[in-house]
């Protein structure tokens, strides 16, 4: 018996497949099953996951929650934005926090409350994947001049609409 996607259903006839994942299976990854999509769990890293579907392929470490025991998934990034060895890199980390009894989610919701609106640029401009976009210099452009003067110390976990409207 095994759970099958996040709903924590149990099916007898679920598949599940363990693999050695290499970054030349995550690019040619297909679902196995009609529904269009299947989760291949890593043999080199307990509770990785790369869930492929149609049209995308994402990392997830899966993991039963210390506070509740529920089966539970983190989303780690997308693939080929997050590399292998990235997505890996995530999934120890979250692992020895659930080795300690922590909530991986809990921490990275923590961290992002505490992050303030110009850190929040800073990172998003630093994103390779947002570099290469044909738009890139134009939103540097508009969050530079619009965005940070305005709010840019502003702590995400204390902003809201009126902050948002105030940018122009």
């Amino acid at each position: 018996t095994r759970r099958v996607g996040g709903r924590g259903k149990l099916h007898e006839d679920a598949f599940m497949p363990k693999v050695m994942l290499t970054d030349r299976f995550a690019a040619g990854a297909k679902p196995l099953n009609d529904a269009g999509r299947t989760d291949f769990f890593d043999a080199l890293v307990t509770g990785l996951c790369l869930r492929v579907a149609k049209d995308s392929r994402s990392w997830s470490f899966c993991f039963t929650n210390p506070r509740d025991k529920k089966w539970t998934r983190l989303t780690l990034g997308s693939y080929p934005a997050t590399s292998l060895a990235a997505a890996r890199g995530k999934a120890l980390e979250a692992k020895s926090q659930v080795d300690q009894g922590q909530d991986p989610r809990a921490s990275s919701d923590q961290a992002a409350a505490q992050m303030t609106v110009a850190e929040l640029v800073s990172s998003y401009l630093a994103d390779p994947e947002k570099s290469a976009l044909r738009s890139f210099a134009s939103i540097k452009r508009r969050l530079c001049k619009n965005v940070l003067p305005v709010i840019g110390d502003v702590r995400l976990s204390k902003a809201g609409v009126i902050d948002a409207i105030d940018v122009q």
